[in-house]
């Protein structure tokens, strides 16, 4: 995805995590940076997202049992 589209969807109220790394998502700092956080319970360290973390990127779709 680009800056610009994760910056979309995150403004739509979607999450964007990582292709590779699902427990890894993009949110943005309170400068407006984007960053990769991990949502699990493990500590992580917060950091920059990168060119290749923006490549990876995708917007999370849960799977609804009908």
């Amino acid at each position: 995805m680009t800056t610009k589209a994760i910056n979309e969807a995150l403004q739509a109220g979607k999450v964007v995590v990582l292709r590779n790394a699902p427990h890894l998502c993009i949110v943005p700092d309170l400068f407006g940076e984007l960053v990769v956080v991990s949502r699990l319970l493990e500590p992580f360290d917060t950091r920059l997202a990168t060119l290749a973390d923006k490549r990876q990127a995708v917007i999370y779709e849960s799977k609804k049992k009908h």
